[in-house]
């Protein structure tokens, strides 16, 4: 997506949270809301993004940081886009990536062949994009074993009244992505009138 938004002239820019793909892991484990905004305000401010506002973009708990941003920070977000999230969802917890927890693997064909696991059941990915996917989400240790980047230790844990206060102070056009009913879209406009929910044909286990 970054590389076709390139190609109509935008700037594109992808970024693994703390725990992540090549981010590095925090020492002690603090995976909280606050200090992952902290992140995103550093890397804004070491690469001049604050000049003027710009399209922010998440995905699950990258979409739940997204949202504290542009809450926090609403002169630097023009435009907030989140996908596979729902603020109003009565779990206090939102799920890790499955893989991180994985072991070691053999080579690049089983790590391919774990990512697309029935196993991994919503978080599984096509052969094809498993295949991909394999040198972000995998790299070699010390030992040259291969194994997860993400810290097996990441657990993301907010109260659902903290991230729907957020959605509710975002001041920026905003469009949430998510399998949602009837009842949860019409409670999302009441929180906030700048958010847009529309009815898409499900594909690919998204709605």
């Amino acid at each position: 997506i970054a590389t076709k938004l390139a190609q109509h002239g935008f700037r594109a820019l992808a970024t693994d949270l703390r725990g992540h793909g090549r981010s590095t892991k925090s020492s002690c484990g603090q995976y909280d809301p606050q200090s992952m905004v902290a992140d995103l305000k550093d890397l804004v401010l070491e690469l001049d993004l604050y000049r003027q506002p710009f399209a922010l973009v998440g995905v699950d708990v990258g979409a739940a940081i997204a949202t504290e941003f542009a809450a926090t920070f609403p002169k630097l977000v023009g435009v907030l886009a989140c996908v596979d999230y729902n603020p109003l969802v009565s779990t206090s917890r939102l799920r890790h990536s499955k893989v991180q927890a994985a072991g070691a693997v053999g080579g690049e064909e089983e790590a391919a062949a774990l990512l697309a696991s029935p196993l991994l059941g919503d978080q599984r990915r096509t052969q094809a994009a498993a295949q991909r996917a394999v040198p972000v989400i995998f790299a070699r240790d010390g030992s040259g074993e291969l194994r997860p980047r993400g810290d097996p230790r990441f657990s993301f844990a907010a109260t659902m009244a903290s991230l729907g206060l957020s959605a509710a102070s975002i001041q920026c056009p905003a469009v949430f992505m998510h399998s949602l009913t009837d009842e949860e879209a019409s409670s999302l406009r009441q929180l906030n009138s700048r958010i847009e929910t529309r009815r898409l044909q499900k594909s690919s286990g998204f709605g």
